[in-house]
C-alpha cells in the first residue's frame, strides 16, 4: 500500500458526483502512521477533514517505518502463507508487464496524432532527459511519465495532493532552488490553467536565475473541471454541451511562449506538430543544462 500514488484509490472507489467512499473490501483495515492530526488545531476549519481509519498511530513515518519493516520481515521468515504470497506477487508482476505492453501500444498508435497525445509528450521528454541526472519537480502528464519513464519515485516530488490551482510553478521553483548548485536537471510538466494563477513566478525564476525546464501540458482548458461538469450534467439532466462554458482557455488561447519571453525566459511554442517536439526539447535542454537558466516549451496536447 505504500507504493501507490493514492492510498485511498487503492483501497476504495470514490463516487465523483457525491464524493461517497466505498471500500473495495469491507474487511479492509486502514492503519495510518502520521503526524497529520497535529495539523488540526481548532474545533472548526475549512480544509482537510480527518480521514476515517481503524487505527491511527501518531508517529513520524521516518521513525516508525523501519521498526515496522523489521517486524514484518521477522514474521515473514516463518510465514505459513509464503507460497500463496509469492504466487500473488507473480500474478501482479505478470499483470504489470501486460499493462506496460498496452501502454507502449497506445504510445505507438498516437505518435502522429494532433493535438499531441500526452503519452507522446511524456515519451519525448523522457527521450530528451533519460541520460541526465533528473528530478521531476511537478506533474506526470496525466500519469504517462510514471507509465513510460524508468520511474524512480525518489526523483519525483509528487503534486499538491489537494488539486490546488497554482501549485505547480511555485513548487517547481522551490525544487529548482534546492537543486540549483547540484547540477541536476529539474523538470516541470506544467498544466496551462495552473500556470495562469501564478504567472509572476516566471519573474522569480529569471530574477534568481534558476535552471528549470518547463514543458507546458497545454490542453487549453481547466479540463479536470470540464470532465466534472459533464459528469454532473449527466447526473442532473442538464445539457452536456455547456460543460466548457467558463472553463475553456481559448478565444484567445494564451501564447505561453511569448508570456515567458516577456519575463526573459527562453521559450518556444506553441508546438502542435509531434515531429517538432524533439528538436524543441533539445534546444531548451541545452539552455537549462549549459546556460543554467530557465526554459519553457509550450506543447499543445489532447485533453486526456
Amino acid at each position: 500500500a505504500l507504493d501507490v500514488p493514492n492510498l485511498l484509490g487503492a483501497l476504495a472507489d470514490v463516487d465523483r458526483a457525491t464524493r461517497q467512499v466505498q471500500l473495495l473490501n469491507d474487511r479492509t483495515k486502514v492503519i495510518t502512521i502520521s503526524l497529520d492530526d497535529y495539523a488540526h488545531r481548532s474545533w472548526a476549519q475549512t480544509y482537510l477533514s480527518l480521514v476515517p481509519v481503524d487505527l491511527p498511530i501518531a508517529a513520524h513515518p521516518a521513525v516508525a517505518l523501519p521498526a515496522l519493516v523489521a517486524l514484518v520481515e521477522d514474521r515473514l521468515k516463518n510465514d505459513p502463507e509464503a507460497g500463496t504470497r509469492r504466487a500473488r506477487a507473480e500474478r501482479i508482476a505478470a499483470r504489470r508487464t501486460a499493462l506496460a505492453a498496452e501502454w507502449r501500444k497506445t504510445l505507438e498508435r498516437q505518435r502522429s496524432e494532433r493535438p499531441i497525445a500526452q503519452a507522446v509528450l511524456a515519451a519525448e521528454v523522457w527521450e530528451a532527459i533519460k541520460t541526465e541526472d533528473w528530478i521531476l519537480a511537478n506533474g506526470t502528464a496525466n500519469g504517462w511519465a510514471r507509465r513510460l519513464w524508468e520511474w524512480r519515485p525518489e526523483r519525483s516530488y509528487g503534486g499538491s495532493g489537494g488539486a490546488g490551482l497554482g501549485y505547480g510553478l511555485g513548487a517547481s521553483i522551490g525544487v529548482a532552488l534546492a537543486h540549483r548548485d547540484s547540477g541536476r536537471l529539474c523538470i516541470d510538466l506544467q498544466s496551462d490553467g495552473d500556470l495562469l494563477y501564478v504567472l509572476g513566478g516566471l519573474h522569480t525564476l529569471t530574477h534568481h536565475r534558476l535552471p528549470l525546464l518547463i514543458v507546458m501540458c497545454n490542453n487549453r482548458s481547466y479540463y479536470n473541471d470540464e470532465e466534472h461538469q459533464e459528469r454532473m450534467a449527466l447526473v442532473r439532466g442538464r445539457p452536456v454541451e455547456n460543460k466548457g462554458i467558463g472553463i475553456r482557455i481559448d478565444d484567445p488561447a494564451p501564447d505561453f511562449a511569448k508570456i515567458a519571453q516577456g519575463f526573459g525566459i527562453y521559450a518556444e511554442g506553441p508546438v502542435e506538430d509531434p515531429a517538432m517536439l524533439p528538436p524543441a526539447l533539445k534546444r531548451a535542454l541545452r539552455v537549462v543544462r549549459d546556460e543554467r537558466r530557465p526554459a519553457l516549451i509550450d506543447v499543445v496536447i489532447q485533453p486526456r
